[in-house]
């Protein structure tokens, strides 16, 4: 468990939101990663991975899970934004409400749509899978959302709610 070489490899990525969040994740303190097949099949049995508030931690089920970057990137998002948006600030909390708007809209438009979509199934989800999913951020960006995408919506919030000046760092 190294968290800053882990995010060192992850900052490498191709893909620049996915870089950019490993930066970002880069100063958290206290995460570790750990592959712990039975913990998983524990707490999320379906899942490949996941991030434990209680422990701040990120399990895989497999190695080749926790070298998947998808995968980390999904984890790692939790690690970021969980407390922000579940014990946000009195600053922060009119971001997570513009968040949770914007997800309950992509939601709606997406389940008319007959989309079964795993980063609808909560708030948390929707952060983690959009900062980490090609696909996903492509659905979003074809959602009209209050005179722009909800793409470019969720980008601007998730600047806000993590205190980052530029947008652009998550696109």
């Amino acid at each position: 468990n190294d968290w800053n070489r882990t995010m060192g490899l992850l900052s490498e990525s191709k893909n620049p939101i996915i870089s950019n969040i490993a930066k970002m994740a880069s100063d958290l303190v206290g995460v570790t990663t750990e592959i712990n097949p039975q913990l998983i099949r524990r707490i999320a049995p379906k899942a490949a991975a996941g991030w434990s508030k209680d422990t701040n931690g990120i399990y895989f089920r497999s190695k080749k899970h926790a070298g998947n970057e998808h995968v980390l990137a999904h984890e790692t998002t939790h690690a970021l934004t969980y407390f922000a948006i579940n014990n946000p600030t009195a600053a922060q909390k009119p971001v997570v409400r513009r968040l949770d708007n914007l997800y309950r809209f992509v939601k709606t438009k997406l389940g008319a749509r007959g989309k079964s979509v795993y980063g609808l199934r909560d708030l948390d989800e929707f952060v983690a899978e959009a900062n980490s999913n090609p696909d996903f951020q492509k659905e979003l960006s074809k959602i009209a959302y209050q005179k722009q995408t909800a793409w470019g919506a969720f980008t601007q919030a998730v600047a806000d709610l993590l205190g980052i000046k530029n947008s652009n760092a998550l696109t």
